[in-house]
């Protein structure tokens, strides 16, 4: 919405990273853990992702073909993952092969990760996967290739019509097939969960975009402004706590309005978070918070083969997880911004190996 980046929503990104590391934590636990519903920051994700299209679909200006469109859309998005994504795929098959003594076993492991490098996971391909957090990306991307010719060719008509009902029909049926919106990979017979959880929430990602526009169009009183902020941050702060000792269940539905309500407010720049947000550490959180999403889920899948048979506590085994997965995020950010300033620089000669007319490429 504003041309800088939103430092608020930077912080948000970040918090609800660690929310999703720290549940992953789980895989380090014997039996009890902390914040048993923290993959609920996959919502948010989705959500914020829903609205980072719309407003990319309304900075598109150019008159191309629908289809055009969608494929430079596609493509952008794309490339805006990478390469964090394969440096982080690189680190995932190295670690989770760790003692793997089958040179077969890991050629197979190697082989069955191509619809994970293609993005095709969430379409139903599922095999070994050495990142599994990548099936976000998946069904994000799947549902994207699905609703961004929508939003183009229908414009406000997305928005007022398509988007609310298919919103409203696509919770009301998960609502009513699911006990809860977590486990990505269940198969219902004609979709996975994760790809519908992906297209219902993106949906509702667009509409906490386009109430925030008619949002930043009022001119609010700063006493509506304290208001928004309490609201704003209350939904965060009740969908956080709830996490803590509640899995999935009936209400991940209500928390996932109670992040659309945060998410509007942030977005719409309603509340006092330009103040408080206003340093650039917050931008870099939530730049870094992609690369931390990357590097935790293995290290939670392989860890406990590396340690001593019972070594350690619960706490103990949380916090050594939590610093390799943040110093794993650390690498993977900056060997990622080593190799974009690497291909900025040698990009146009290695595309001259390939092509004759790089300029065409």
């Amino acid at each position: 919405m504003a041309k800088k980046r939103n430092g608020a929503l930077d912080f948000q990104k970040f918090l609800f990273a660690v929310l999703v590391v720290i549940f992953h934590g789980k895989n380090v636990s014997d039996s009890d853990f902390w914040f048993r519903g923290g993959s609920i920051g996959v919502e948010f994700f989705f959500l914020v992702s829903g609205a980072m299209m719309a407003l990319s679909a309304q900075k598109q200006t150019e008159q191309t073909s629908v289809g055009k469109d969608t494929m430079h859309f596609m493509k952008h998005k794309i490339l805006g993952l990478c390469p964090n994504i394969y440096v982080a795929w690189v680190i995932a098959f190295v670690v989770r092969n760790i003692n793997v003594k089958s040179f077969f076993t890991i050629l197979q492991h190697g082989a069955d990760s191509v619809w994970e490098l293609l993005f095709l996971s969430q379409g139903g391909l599922l095999a070994w996967r050495a990142n599994s957090v990548t099936w976000y990306l998946s069904a994000m991307l799947l549902a994207m290739l699905i609703l961004y010719p929508l939003l183009r060719k229908f414009g406000d008509n997305f928005f007022y019509i398509i988007a609310p009902i298919g919103f409203i029909l696509m919770m009301g049926m998960s609502y009513q097939n699911y006990s809860n919106l977590r486990l990505p990979s269940a198969w219902n017979g004609w979709i996975l969960k994760g790809f519908y959880r992906a297209i219902m929430e993106i949906l509702g990602g667009c509409l906490c975009f386009r109430i925030a526009q008619s949002m930043r169009a009022v001119s609010w009183t700063v006493f509506t402004r304290i208001l928004f902020t309490i609201a704003e941050w209350g939904a965060y702060i009740f969908v956080i706590a709830f996490s803590f000792n509640h899995g999935g269940g009936k209400m991940d539905w209500i928390l996932v309005l109670l992040l659309m309500i945060g998410i509007t407010i942030t977005l719409s720049q309603s509340s006092l978070d330009e103040t408080l947000f206003s340093a650039d550490i917050f931008n870099w959180l939530g730049i870094y918070s992609y690369s931390l999403f990357l590097g935790h889920g293995y290290w939670s899948q392989k860890l406990t083969e590396i340690l001593p048979d019972g070594w350690g506590t619960y706490p103990m085994r949380l916090f050594l997880y939590m610093v390799i997965s943040i110093v794993t995020g650390l690498v993977i950010m900056y060997v990622s911004i080593g190799l974009k300033h690497f291909w900025k620089i040698k990009g146009k000669s290695i595309k001259q190996i390939f092509i004759t007319d790089a300029h065409s490429a």
